[in-house]
């Protein structure tokens, strides 16, 4: 039978900082390429809601390294982060996404 691997139940909580399960997910998802459209708005959604802190890094670093194909798809995109930010009764975090873009 398969069990768990041993080095996960080594770990002790102190080994690696807490980080809220939907931004371990992100995290984890984004290292697929680029994601864009309405899983781009879920995954946004799921990070504000857990972790709006890194809200602005995380999917504005993403963009960045992604690059989007052409102008009108970055401005689509960025929309779509202030529309969750704003949903989310963020208007810092709205304008943090305008700054940053």
């Amino acid at each position: 039978s398969k069990g768990v691997p041993m080095r996960q139940a080594d770990k002790s909580p102190c080994d690696v900082p807490e980080l809220a399960p939907d931004l371990e997910a992100w995290r984890s998802h984004k290292r697929n390429g680029l994601i864009r459209g309405q899983e781009l708005h879920h995954w946004a959604g799921r990070v504000m809601a857990a972790e709006p802190k890194a809200f602005v890094e995380e999917f504005i670093g993403h963009l960045a390294q992604s690059s989007p194909p052409d102008h009108d798809a970055l401005h689509k995109e960025v929309t779509t982060l202030m529309e969750v930010a704003a949903k989310a009764g963020r208007p810092e975090i709205v304008e943090a996404v305008i700054q940053a873009a």
